[in-house]
């Protein structure tokens, strides 16, 4: 990046940070109803707050809340972008969710709205905000709680989580695709990561890397497929209470933070069966944020036909998260791996007591 490039930057970014402060806060605050659910939190250091903003999302509702409050997650704040199926219904049937709405332009307030819900709601605690089609997990999570996940970054004073999106799909026609949460995650159980392109993470403001072992990861199947370079990296997972703050101008990556040793996963259940649907929506919505051009290639990869397959050579079968771990596509440094064999070792001694 040139030096006209970096002024014009940082420039852009002082210009974002400065609306949302003095005027974007404020129209947020004005327009975010409270449907249900607590509006105080008690939450603890070590616990985690989820965010999820969401429109038309009822068929991932039900799967998506039980999968993270089983994980660990205290609480999931949902907010609703204009829903027109029964999204809200079924969020306010747990008593670990509460629920807003908006009619907030998506494509205009999209990470403003991210930012604001990490300044209300992250301000004791670590937040973690996702997509309804995303599930998130860790490497030796079958052993080590989230909170003790937490537990190792503040030790290692990391304050935020890379994580990747493992894409997973059916290997049946689009017209057997499922439709239900739960189903999907019984039946879209194959990957392929022979497209996933890897670069250096970017540094933004205020931000450094705990290990050079953490990369940025695009492409992937949706390259192997349609053609397209999606980026696969977020970073959901941060210590908000210690600054970790989503960009204002990217919904993926993060500022103020120190990016931790060990990566995460997002279990990414994009292929259901409104996959035509839900694209070709978005291509037609003006108010949609700008991923036309990718957007476009789904919908013309599936159009006018049931037939169509995600036709990989050899996709491989998700057992569970170590299995990316041993192929390398997360990472965990040998300081996690050691803290995480330690557990084991005292919940083994405990047992045999």
């Amino acid at each position: 990046m040139s030096f006209i490039q970096t002024i014009h930057s940082k420039l852009a970014n002082l210009s974002r940070f400065l609306r949302y402060n003095l005027i974007v806060k404020g129209e947020i605050r004005n327009n975010l109803v409270h449907l249900s659910g607590k509006k105080e939190i008690a939450i603890e250091k070590d616990e985690v707050i989820a965010c999820v903003i969401v429109k038309n999302g009822e068929n991932h509702m039900n799967a998506f809340v039980e999968y993270h409050l089983q994980k660990g997650i205290k609480h999931i704040i949902l907010v609703d972008n204009g829903s027109t199926d029964s999204t809200i219904e079924l969020a306010q049937r747990f008593d670990e969710v509460s629920v807003y709405t908006t009619d907030l332009s998506y494509r205009k307030y999209e990470h403003f709205l991210r930012r604001y819900m990490e300044d209300v709601y992250g301000k004791e605690s670590w937040f973690i905000t996702l997509d309804i089609d995303e599930r998130f997990d860790y490497p030796n999570s079958s052993e080590v709680s989230l909170k003790q996940f937490i537990n190792y970054l503040d030790q290692n004073k990391q304050t935020a989580v890379v994580s990747y999106m493992l894409d997973l799909f059916s290997i049946e026609e689009i017209s057997k695709w499922p439709y239900d949460g739960f189903d999907i995650e019984e039946k879209c159980i194959w990957y392929k990561n022979d497209d996933v392109e890897v670069f250096d993470h970017p540094l933004y403001r205020n931000i450094s890397i705990s290990d050079n072992n953490i990369k940025r990861y695009m492409g992937g199947i949706r390259k192997t497929v349609f053609n397209v370079l999606p980026d696969i990296t977020k970073v959901p997972l941060k210590n908000t209470r210690l600054g970790a703050k989503v960009k204002i101008n990217s919904a993926h990556y993060a500022e103020g933070c120190k990016i931790a040793d060990v990566s995460g996963l997002l279990l990414h259940y994009k292929f259901d069966s409104v996959f035509r649907e839900r694209h070709s929506d978005v291509l037609l919505d003006v108010e949609k944020y700008n991923y036309s051009n990718e957007y476009l290639a789904y919908v013309n990869a599936v159009d006018g036909t049931e037939d169509f397959k995600m036709n990989v050579d050899s996709p491989k079968q998700f057992q569970d998260t170590d299995q990316l771990l041993e192929e390398k596509f997360l990472y965990a440094s040998h300081a996690y791996q050691t803290y995480c064999e330690n557990i084991v070792q005292r919940k083994s001694e405990l047992a045999n007591i």
